[in-house]
């Protein structure tokens, strides 16, 4: 498999999440978006005034799970032609990247953690847009989603 469809896989993951307005990446990882003043004006200003945060999530969870299959592509887990869901990266894929790519347990567990979390959002989103609702989701970028990020961020440059 050529290096690029990897590559390519985490260019496109890099895009989504920063068109989201929730993270950048910069010096080599991700960094999350910390005044929700304003992302709330980013959102609403570039998008839609009322649907907008729905919007940006729904970028910000598909360049998480690009971000997702880059890394275990990278370390030969899946292939660039899979079409795993959410849920096989937390119960199958990740307990794979100790042996593939070096994963420590502690990385290990707060990379599951934070996509179990991120599937929790991204199952809701997928099936209702419910007003007010991802707001509260906002701080969860910095405690656990973009930490999980630099953890599979990691797995591709090593």
């Amino acid at each position: 498999m050529p290096d690029a469809t990897w590559k390519e896989l985490f260019g496109v993951s890099i895009a989504l999440i920063e068109k989201s307005g929730l993270a950048k990446f910069n010096d080599g990882c991700f960094k999350a978006e910390t005044c929700e003043a304003k992302f709330e004006k980013y959102w609403e200003s570039r998008f839609h005034k009322e649907y907008g945060r729905y919007m940006v999530w729904i970028l910000f969870e598909v360049g998480a799970e690009n971000l997702a299959k880059a890394a275990c592509v990278r370390a030969g887990i899946v292939k660039v032609s899979s079409k795993p869901r959410l849920h096989h990266y937390t119960q199958t894929y990740f307990k794979k990247l100790p042996d593939k790519a070096s994963v420590n347990a502690k990385d290990l567990i707060a990379l599951t953690e934070g996509y179990k979390e991120l599937g929790r959002v991204r199952n809701r989103d997928a099936h209702s847009f419910r007003k007010g609702e991802r707001q509260a989701d906002f701080p969860l970028v910095e405690k656990q989603l973009v930490p999980a990020f630099n953890i599979l961020v990691k797995t591709l440059f090593r």
